[in-house]
Parts: structure tokens; sequence; C-alpha cells
């Protein structure tokens, strides 16, 4: 008779542990499927890639070849791909599976922290209707890695709450700390509360530093190795994107104002589940509740103050991530009715779910005023698993064949895909300077135009052909000498004399200060480039090199001074022929006509060529007193030798 009572006691337990498995497992396969629909690649992703690839190519943690510069704020994920890369050969079927095990991982994590199957069902609508959290989960970029580690770290702190002080919760705290950073520095903000928390509630001894300096000791040897190996443990894109914009703190906000007000409008559930969040935790008063939360808000917040991103939501992918956690901890018991009304509201909101409702003809091809972009609807098209138009892998995956390398020097804006496929034999210059180490340093040269995560430097004078002779043509003796030392950091051998000598006064901005005063004095005014017809009138021969003394290099508009109002009806140009122009003349400084050499009209040879252009009759008849040359397209090495104006 107990036997039978035992028995059926048994059974009544087991079942609801084994439907919650299959529930467990039924949501996991629609998140799959989810993915499985909407797996994409970011372009961005393949700046990543190009590092992966020379990495296990041989040559190093380098973007360019022979240049050692830390183009990415994510090492842990660089090393993370190189795996599934060396592997498979394939930059986009690497970064996709990739990215999609480690987000179901993330996911199932997600789910095996959920008290209850109400609660499950909960978490798992919530992360499948968000757009931050589907979309970036398969892009290519570091996201799902944050994912994993921010669960591990959220378990971990709880776990650390709920025993006895110890070194112990002290060292897997600081231990999955420095994984998450590892993963992405600025996670710094998700991880610093918690840490702190377990710290102070522990007590600080010697035991304390010791288990600190052991937990963070990957990511210190990760800084020490990268301020050795690259000359500073600072990446370009922080530089660039952060600490160099040198734009005023209130347009910075309105930049970021504007990333909340997008994600709101594309995204609601994502930042109504954050909002939930932080309310019920503040009301439970749960100190480890609010101490996920506050560290969720302050990374929100962080995001604001930097001015955002252009990557629609990407940034609120990893707090939803802890709202969730945090709310499906909340959402039982006592407060049952928490889930029922941000579970309605979830299911409101899916009608309008883009990770449900985008097809395989998903894409869009505008970008708002604003700057910030739909990224997956962007790229989908061209890159996505399921698009009807995507590229072929080897085109998304593989290096363009040697038949069709490119040339040995190029300069572009976006330099993601472009430059993943130009191989290691083109030096790619990155005008934005995510990937550029002068660059980098400078601010942006348009403080009045410019878009998030698009910030467009000028080059100093003479930099373009010190890079393709490989001599020294740098004009402004202070960017001279400062390229002199950063030469040393990112191109000597690792040991040579010099080079250590100067690495640690070069990573503490011992030369910071040449740059400065380059930038105070020339370098927006040299940004805007300025010059009298008169001294464009000698012309080089046709087949001049673009860098040679005679020639005027230009990445900026250049305006061209008549001087005096001229009726010509012809304009030849003296310009690289491998290039397209738009050439803007103006009368009274308003422009009267646009003229273009077209870039099906702009032939492959080498060097300075002639193109002559025709102007209206009706504009030569009013005159024009100056021109305006921009170049657009070609491979980015603008130049001009001279202009002349025809009867």
């Amino acid at each position: 008779m107990i036997l039978a009572t035992d028995r059926g006691m048994n059974s009544r337990l087991r079942t609801p542990v084994a439907a919650g498995r299959w529930l467990t497992l039924l949501l996991l396969a629609g998140f799959v499927g989810v993915l499985l629909r909407t797996a994409w690649m970011q372009d961005d992703a393949y700046i990543t890639m190009r590092t992966v690839h020379n990495l296990c190519a041989g040559d190093g943690l380098t973007w360019n070849v022979g240049e050692r510069v830390q183009t990415n704020m994510h090492p842990g994920w660089v090393f993370v791909l190189a795996i599934p890369y060396a592997l498979i050969g394939n930059a986009w079927v690497a970064a996709l599976v990739t990215g999609g095990v480690l987000a179901t991982l993330a996911f199932a994590m997600a789910m095996a922290a959920v008290p209850g199957a109400a609660a499950r069902v909960f978490a798992a609508v919530v992360l499948v209707l968000s757009c931050a959290f589907v979309d970036y989960s398969t892009s290519g970029l570091e996201n799902p890695l944050t994912y994993v580690l921010l669960l591990l770290l959220a378990r971990v702190y709880l776990q650390a709450l709920s025993r006895a002080p110890g070194a112990g919760s002290q060292l897997a705290m600081a231990a999955c700390s420095a994984a998450l950073m590892l993963g992405r520095y600025d996670t710094l903000l998700l991880c610093a509360l918690p840490l702190a928390h377990v710290v102070l509630r522990c007590g600080w001894r010697a035991r304390t530093i010791a288990a600190l300096a052991l937990g963070f000791s990957p990511l210190l040897a990760w800084l020490l190795f990268a301020t050795f190996y690259y000359g500073t443990p600072i990446p370009t894109p922080a530089a660039a994107k952060v600490l160099g914009l040198d734009f005023p703190r209130g347009e910075l906000l309105q930049r970021g104002l504007a990333y909340l007000g997008d994600s709101w409008s594309r995204d609601p559930i994502t930042l109504a589940v954050l909002g939930v969040a932080v309310f019920v935790a503040f009301v439970r008063r749960r100190a480890g509740d609010r101490c996920l939360v506050a560290s969720a808000a302050i990374y929100v917040a962080y995001t604001v103050w930097v001015g955002g991103c252009f990557m629609s939501g990407r940034f609120f992918a990893a707090p939803l991530l802890l709202a969730v956690f945090v709310l499906t901890r909340e959402a039982v018991g006592r407060w049952p009715w928490w889930l029922a009304t941000t579970a309605a509201m979830a299911m409101t909101i899916a009608a309008g779910a883009t990770t449900l409702t985008a097809g395989r003809e998903y894409h869009t091809t505008g970008i708002p005023a604003h700057g910030v972009t739909d990224c997956r609807a962007f790229y989908f098209q061209f890159t996505g698993w399921w698009s009807n138009r995507r590229l072929s892998p080897a085109d998304l995956g593989e290096l363009e064949p040697a038949e069709r390398a490119r040339p040995p020097l190029l300069v572009w804006s976006a330099v993601g895909y472009d430059g993943f496929r130009s191989g290691a034999r083109c030096h790619v210059v990155d005008n934005q300077a995510l990937c550029e180490p002068l660059l980098a340093r400078l601010p942006g040269w348009d403080p009045t135009n410019w878009r998030v995560g698009h910030v467009g430097r000028h080059c100093p004078d003479g930099y373009l052909a010190t890079l393709a002779t490989g001599e020294q043509r740098i004009v402004d003796p202070a960017v001279a000498e400062y390229w002199r030392t950063l030469r040393l950091m990112t191109r000597a051998p690792l040991f040579d004399p010099e080079r250590l000598a100067a690495l640690l006064p070069f990573a503490f901005g011992a030369r910071e200060h040449l740059l400065r005063d380059y930038v105070r004095r020339q370098y927006r005014n040299e940004a805007r480039p300025v010059v009298e017809l008169a001294a464009l009138a000698d012309s080089a021969p046709p087949g001049t090199v673009w860098h040679d003394p005679r020639v005027r290099q230009f990445d900026t508009p250049l305006r061209v001074r008549i001087g005096r109002l001229v009726h010509a009806p012809r304009i030849e140009l003296g310009v690289d022929a491998n290039d397209a122009y738009d050439v803007v003349l103006t009368r009274g400084g308003a422009p009267v006509v646009r003229l273009t050499i077209d870039p099906d009209a702009v032939s492959s040879e080498a060097g300075i060529a002639a193109r002559r252009l025709t102007v209206p009759s009706e504009v030569a008849a009013g005159g024009y007193d100056e021109m305006i040359v921009a170049g657009r397209g070609g491979d980015g090495l603008w130049a001009m030798a001279h202009v002349r104006l025809g009867g």
C-alpha cells in the first residue's frame, strides 16, 4: 500500500517536470525557427572578420596586413569566431552559425532560469518579439556572446547573494565580469554594480584583492598585451566614436534621444519591458534585482549620453535580457498580475512584430533624417539566410579571387564587406576612422554634417601619398612627427629598441599634443581646401600617378576659385582617371549647375587623364566664378592636376 502511494506521488511529481521540459523544448524550437527566418549579417561584422581572417592566415591581429591596429571593442568575440572560421573558411557561414548557436544557448539559459511555465512563456514571447534581441542574435556582431556571459554573470551574482560572504563569490564575479568585458569593453557598465555589491558585502580584505586580481587576470593580461602589441589599449572604434568626436554634448544627447525614440517607434516592447522591470524591481525592494535593473538602466543612459548608434536597438538588447531575467523572478507568486499585464502588452504588439511578420522580401533602402536605421532590413536582402535576393555564400564569405584583386591602396567610408573582400594585398583606409590609427585620433571634420557612427575624417595633406609610397609626404610638421612615432608602434618589429623606448610614453599620451596643435591650427581649414585657378594652370603629363607632387590630392570637396565671372562653355579637368566626380559651378556663392563624370564614363586607365565637360548655354551666358569638385566613387584616391576653361 505504501509502495503504491509512493509510485503515485512520484508520477504526479514527474508529470509537471516532464511538461516543463516539453514546454522548454517547444519554446526553444520556436526561437530557432525565428532565428533561421531572420538570420543576416551586418556590414560592420566584416571588419571583425577581416581581422579574424588575418589571424587565421598567420598575419597576426591586424586589419591591414603589416599594421597592428585594434579595430574592434570585442577581442573575445574575435577569438571565438576564429575557431569556426578556421574550420569552415567562410566568414558569412562562420559568423551566422556561431551567433545562432550562442543566441540559442542564451535563450535556453533564460528559459532554465525561469521558475514556472507561465513565466517561461512570458520570457519567450518578449524575447522573440523584441527586434533588438532577435536582430542582433545573428548579425555577426558580439551580441550573442554578451547574452550568454551576461546571464552567467546574473546567475553567479544571485548565487553569491544567497550564500555566506566569501572570497569564492568575489572570484566568480570577477571572472564573469572579465569575460563579459572581453566580449565587449563597455559592458563594464552592466557588471560594475553587481560586482561592487558582492565585494562590499564580503568586505575589503587581502583575500578580496587576491580574488579580484585572479578573476580579472585574463582581462588585465589582454590590456597589457594590447598596449604592447598595438601601442595603446584603446581600440580605434572607441577613439573614433566616443573619445575623439569633439562635438558639443548637447548635440550628442540629441542624437542619443533620437536613438531612444527610434527604438520606441520600431520596437516598443523592448523599452516597455525595460521600464516595467525598473518599476517592479524598485517596488519589490530586492537588492539583487534592483542592482541588475539599475545596471541595465545605466547602460541605456550611457548609450544615450554618447549619442546612440546607427543600428536601431542594438544596445538595448542586453539590458532587455536583464530586465526579462528580473521580471520572471518577480512576476510570480505575489505578483502574478505583472506577468499578465506585460504578457498582454507583448501579445498586443505581436501583430506588428517584424521578427514574426517579415518575409523573404524584407528590405528597406532609405536612411531616416536622424540617421538610425533598421539595419536588418537594410542588409537582409543581400546577406539574409532566408532572403530571395541573397548573394552566394562564396560572395558573402570569401575573399575576391586573385584575378579580381583590388588596387594596393583604397579609401572608403564603408569598409566592412568591401574591406574584407579586398584581401590582404589591399591596404584600405577608412575615412570614418574605425580602422585607421591616425584618423581615429582626429575629430570629425564637419560638426554640422554627420551621422551617428559615420563621422568623416580628413586625411592630413600628404598622408595618403605617404601610405602609397612609403615615403614621408605629410605636409604638416606636427602630424609628420606624430606619424613617425605611430608608425613605430603599428609597423615596426615588436621588439625594435626604438619602439620599446617610445612605447610607454606613447601609450600614456606623450605625443598627443602634436595632434591637438594641428587640429587647433589647421585641421578644419585644411579639410575645406581652396585653390586658385591660376595654381592649376600647369598640367602633369597624361598617366601621371595620383600621388605625384605635381598633382593635388583631396578627400573633401575642393573649391577652385576663378576670381572673376567667366562664360566659358567648356571645362577640361585633369583628374585621376579611375574615379568619378561631381563638379558644381557657382555664381556669387550660389550653385547654378552640377556636372558629372559618371562612373560608367570613367576609364580604367591609370593615372591622370583629361575629362571634358560642356557647360549649359544658359549657365555660360550668366557666367560662373567658382567651381566645387567632389570625388564620387572609384578608389577614393581623388586627385586633380589641372583645370582649363575653353571657348
